[in-house]
């Protein structure tokens, strides 16, 4: 529910909380219509995240990664994708993410900004985008000293919190925050 009421919501938890393969789930379920990507930084991340979710949904669960590698049929509604192959759909066809109504970018902390940005940015105004990971991990490493005065050396997860938290006037806790069980958390501003 909160999901669907914000356009961008992030969903921060430690490895194995459920972020991926739970969250897609309980999104199919609520949704029969639901359409989604759910991008994972490493292909082979993407590949095992794609069988083991298919164990459960069968032919709604496919899989994207560059190359032209596909793993799809005509009843999938979930795919699973490399962050790498999301970011050069939107650049060669912009309006590719227009018909999905979820776009999940797992392991958004680590991530650089535009493979986690540019969805947000190219996603149509009724899909929910949705940041997971955990902001506490490392953020990208930054060697420039001129970046790190900047805070980029800072999870961009843990970034987005902060000034979120900064906007609305109010501590991070102060975010709307929901437990999701398994040591997920879910903020929204």
């Amino acid at each position: 529910d909160t999901i669907a009421r914000n356009r961008v919501t992030i969903i921060c938890g430690e490895t194995g909380c459920g972020k991926s393969s739970r969250l897609p789930l309980m999104l199919l379920e609520s949704d029969s219509k639901a359409k989604m990507f759910v991008s994972q930084p490493r292909r082979i991340a993407a590949r095992a995240l794609c069988d083991r979710v298919r164990q459960s949904l069968g032919d709604e669960v496919g899989l994207r990664l560059g190359f032209g590698e596909r793993d799809e049929r005509r009843k999938t509604r979930l795919w699973f994708c490399s962050t790498g192959y999301l970011v050069r759909l939107v650049a060669a066809h912009p309006q590719a993410l227009k018909t999905h109504t979820h776009i999940i970018v797992d392991e958004a902390a680590q991530a650089l900004e535009p493979e986690a940005l540019v969805p947000v940015a190219l996603a149509g105004p009724s899909t929910r985008v949705t940041l997971a990971g955990d902001p506490n991990q490392l953020g990208p490493a930054v060697r420039s000293t001129d970046a790190l005065k900047r805070g980029l050396g800072t999870s961009l997860l843990k970034r987005l919190l902060l000034t979120a938290a900064e906007l609305s006037g109010n501590a991070p806790p102060g975010l709307k925050r929901f437990g999701l069980g398994g040591g997920c958390l879910l903020y929204t501003s």
